[in-house]
């Protein structure tokens, strides 16, 4: 039993107009002390002497016990711990009901839990009490919401991805990867083994020659010189050179061949060795035999048959040169000269104004025509022209040929003739003496287009004729 509080102070020495003694005081303190002593004092257990049981607590008395609860004074009014004072451990044996709860950290021992009913999902649970329902009400059914666990499923799971890699299996539930190209998809994304074809670009009958047995039989012909290919009405066979021309019915050996009768060509032919022909043996062209060419052992002809023309075409030109070709005899150029030689040299020549002869030109007949040879006298006549000309005056010969002046005049000091290409710059060719009498009479040749006159001014022009 603990020790209760009994007063000290039996003489009442502590009342009113009394003077307290300390000794008194410090009595009656330790009595009151001594009461509430942790382990000697009074339990205030409601028995005898110990004090009646406390129930009500807190400044106000706003917390109550029982005996069988703990509870406030007023419902949802007073918290357990604060923000800053927090109760450490909190131990339940039996239930918690809690209308509602914030917690910011958990740590429970679920397998010692007793659910009195099923946590909704909203509230944290699963809303429901069996591992299937909960599977369902979370959506997590394997083989509905989620993929259930499969051994190749696992493995596929652990390769990587990187780029251009192609999954395979090396065992049982095993996959591995390796690396497969851009060729590679566009290969295997083919439909059928026609598109894969075409894909490698081996598209038979387009790309590669399709199977054929007589292309068998050529390939496995022996590959000898001079061999040639025929077909001998079932397959193809490897003949040598003497066996084809048998086959052909071209006789001779393998270097020549005489054809005795027609042998005709309907196709081009490329000769790669001389075609010859013997004496007066023709080379005909045209459906009757409109042009031939021969030799009759004294000369060769070309033999035009028709009333056509024989025409020679060059884009260039013809040239004729003696045999061995040393020596040229004529020369037809296009847009250019034809040249007739002699002994290698040129003696007539077309220009664009006429033609030029080099050497004598000889004549057994007449020279007719609208124009002339370019020579003074040919085709002119002795004109008199007194009465046109004058001294210190230019005149050009504009006839197209060379002319011939001869002039007499009084000059008494004496004046030059002069001729200039540009009438600027002169070049005398004779002179008049102060008797009138001419240097070399008749000798002054005008060419065409050349300027002609006297220098200086004379006294008279005694005759002035031209060969024009």
């Amino acid at each position: 039993m603990g020790v209760g509080y009994t007063r000290v102070d039996t003489g009442n020495n502590i009342a009113d107009g009394n003077v307290i003694d300390a000794a008194d005081l410090d009595g009656e303190f330790d009595g009151v002390e001594a009461a509430f002593h942790a382990s000697t004092g009074h339990t205030h257990d409601g028995t005898a002497a110990e004090g009646a049981p406390i129930a009500k607590m807190g400044p106000a008395q706003e917390y109550l016990s029982d005996g069988t609860s703990f509870n406030p004074k007023t419902d949802n009014t007073y918290d357990l711990g604060t923000a800053l004072l927090e109760w450490k451990d909190l131990y339940v044996d039996g239930v918690a009901y809690l209308d509602s709860s914030t917690i910011t950290t958990l740590t429970t021992d679920l397998s010692t839990v007793t659910s009195v009913g099923d946590l909704a999902v909203a509230d944290g649970g699963t809303g429901s009490s069996t591992a299937g329902a909960a599977r369902t009400a979370l959506g997590v059914v394997p083989g509905t919401d989620v993929q259930a666990y499969d051994a190749t499923l696992l493995s596929i799971a652990a390769l990587g991805t990187a780029a251009d890699k192609l999954a395979y299996t090396t065992g049982v539930d095993t996959w591995a990867e390796t690396a497969i190209t851009t060729a590679g998809r566009a290969l295997i994304d083919d439909a059928s083994a026609s598109a894969q074809r075409t894909t490698m670009g081996v598209a038979v009958g387009s790309d590669v020659q399709a199977w054929d047995a007589q292309l068998d039989d050529i390939a496995a012909l022996a590959v000898a010189n001079s061999n040639f290919i025929v077909a001998n009405g079932t397959n193809w066979v490897a003949e040598t050179g003497a066996t084809a021309r048998t086959s052909l019915g071209v006789p001779g050996d393998a270097s020549t061949a005489t054809i005795s009768g027609a042998w005709n060509y309907t196709t081009d032919t490329t000769m790669s060795a001389n075609l010859t022909f013997g004496d007066a043996d023709e080379l005909r062209f045209g459906a009757g035999n409109d042009f031939s060419i021969l030799h009759n052992g004294t000369a060769t002809n070309i033999i035009n048959s028709k009333t056509l023309s024989l025409q020679v075409r060059s884009d260039f030109g013809v040239t004729f040169l003696s045999n061995g070709s040393t020596e040229t005899v004529a020369t037809f150029l296009a847009d250019g000269a034809c040249s007739l030689y002699f002994n290698n040299s040129v003696k007539i020549a077309t220009t664009t104004t006429g033609v030029t002869v080099t050497g004598d030109l000889v004549a057994t007949g007449a020279v007719e025509g609208s124009s002339y040879v370019n020579v003074p006298g040919w085709g002119q006549t002795w004109q008199d022209m007194s009465g046109s000309r004058a001294a210190s005056t230019a005149y050009q010969n504009t006839t197209g040929s060379p002319i011939s002046v001869s002039v007499w005049a009084s000059t008494g000091t004496g004046r030059n003739f002069s001729v200039s290409t540009d009438n600027i710059t002169y070049v005398p060719v004779g002179r008049l003496t102060g008797t009138g009498v001419v240097e070399q009479m008749g000798s002054f040749v005008i060419p065409d287009q050349h300027y002609y006159k006297i220098d200086g001014a004379v006294t008279s022009i005694n005759g002035w004729a031209e060969l024009r």
